[in-house]
């Protein structure tokens, strides 16, 4: 219950915080992806399947190694994921 005259605060994510949980998503498809099938993917549109996104992700592979990566809500940055799970910001844009 809120102090009578309390400040309303109201949780707010910060821009890119949609844009990682996204690639999390990406990531746990593509490591599922490669359980199933014994290799990973190029496919985005295969992992991101019938489901409501807001990146437009972009794949790299070499041997056993990915790298998914989509544009900062700015534009000015770029976010990565990889096979093993490192998520970062990169200033590359």
């Amino acid at each position: 219950m809120a102090k009578e005259g309390a400040a309303d605060e109201s949780f707010r994510l910060l821009p890119d915080e949609h844009i990682k949980w996204e690639l999390r998503r990406l990531y746990d498809r593509q490591r599922n992806h490669y359980a199933e099938c014994g290799e990973f993917t190029r496919d985005s549109a295969l992992l991101m399947g019938e489901d409501s996104w807001t990146i437009r992700p972009h794949i790299e592979m070499g041997g056993i190694m990915f790298e998914i990566s989509a544009p900062s809500t700015d534009g000015q940055a770029v976010w990565y994921i990889r096979e093993d799970g490192n998520l970062w910001k990169g200033n590359d844009k």
